[in-house]
């Protein structure tokens, strides 16, 4: 759980720091947004965190406590694909549109994750 929640973080909040990189700059905060402003960087990490997390997601399937693994290993990737894809359309975009869409993903996929491992018992 430790990981899952450690690699989401960052596709979700590489989203956020491209919406607000303005604010963060007036603000006068060093976000890789703010310092790296065109945003390579930004959509590099989202796409190599939601790369990570779709192994990682996967291991309570292939080392299962109990329940079923089929339904959860299958969702589990269907959510992993849609997040990796967001953050692919974010590194190749880098807009505020495709940054809405990886925001509104990653706010999908942390709840929907943690409620398949709770329905289908593997964790």
């Amino acid at each position: 759980l430790f990981l899952i929640v450690f690699l989401w973080q960052f596709p979700h909040f590489m989203a956020i720091a491209w919406i607000y990189r303005n604010e963060y700059e007036r603000a006068g905060l060093k976000m890789l947004t703010v310092v790296e402003p065109t945003g390579v960087r930004a959509g590099a990490q989202a796409v190599v965190a939601s790369l990570a997390l779709i192994p990682v997601s996967l291991i309570p399937a292939v080392l299962p406590l109990s329940g079923n693994v089929v339904p959860y290993f299958l969702w589990a990737t269907v959510l992993g694909l849609g997040l990796l894809g967001s953050s692919v359309a974010f590194l190749i975009g880098r807009n505020l549109s495709t940054a809405r869409i990886l925001l509104r993903m990653s706010l999908l996929y942390l709840p929907l994750l943690l409620l398949l491992l709770m329905l289908s018992s593997v964790a």
